[in-house]
């Protein structure tokens, strides 16, 4: 016989006995289910039909930005420019799946397209926002094109480096997880426009579809259509 016990995030008190789940509530056990309590089916039922509707409402409204955002970075690459990722905080993993994208290949048997990583985390301790001011000055230059994703484009640290980007001549380019109306963020920029009341993974999720998408439609630009490369740039 044991017992094992934890809080979930309601607030309840869990206990396992002898690999048997019981639900505290106010120190007594509950012999009922309680009327706010969600079932498994609810949890996957509300996680599906979020996720859904962030996601069609995102490719629905946001579609010719995605393709605008793909065509661009496509031209830089074939006038020999490199493309700079960057992931603020858990869009980090999201920059690291693109850049891994480029270099190897999603769908297509194609060469290696140079990406490069720019990593937020600390650099001599001096925070994020710095680790990544210092790359791009050693390594960005005119013509190159800087992808950020950024989780919450309100509250980012990344405003320096998305200034720096632009004052060497660089295109940028943010995924943002919240709305980004009103604020002044330099190129394009392609946000989430309805992710009020969204948990924050299922936002991650989306940034993470998208910059895959990103990434086929290059390839689709690059060795598929390259008649859409050589055609008149609006920017």
């Amino acid at each position: 016989l044991y017992v094992i016990g934890a809080r979930s995030a309601s607030g309840k008190r869990l206990f396992i006995l002898s690999g048997q789940w019981l639900c505290l509530k106010n120190d007594t056990a509950a012999g009922h289910q309680d009327d706010n309590m969600h079932t498994a089916q609810d949890i996957i039922t509300t996680y599906s039909r979020t996720g859904t509707r962030l996601r069609e409402g995102f490719f629905k409204a946001r579609a010719s930005l995605v393709q605008q955002a793909a065509l661009h970075m496509a031209r830089s690459l074939a006038r020999d420019g490199r493309i700079f990722i960057l992931g603020e905080g858990a869009a980090d993993s999201c920059a690291r799946t693109v850049a891994r994208a480029f270099l190897d290949r999603l769908d297509l048997d194609r060469p290696a397209l140079p990406a490069f990583l720019i990593p937020a985390g600390d650099l001599r301790e001096q925070g994020e926002d710095r680790a990544a001011l210092r790359q791009l000055e050693a390594l960005a230059r005119a013509g190159d094109t800087l992808l950020s994703f950024l989780p919450d484009p309100a509250q980012t640290t990344m405003g320096p480096v998305l200034a720096l980007a632009q004052e060497t001549g660089l295109s940028c380019i943010a995924l943002c997880g919240r709305p980004a109306a009103g604020l002044s963020l330099p190129g394009l920029v392609i946000d989430v426009p309805d992710a009020s009341g969204a948990p924050a993974f299922l936002v991650h999720e989306l940034l993470f579809a998208a910059g895959h998408l990103v990434c086929r439609l290059v390839d689709h630009y690059l060795f598929e259509n390259v008649t859409a490369i050589q055609a008149v740039d609006p920017q």
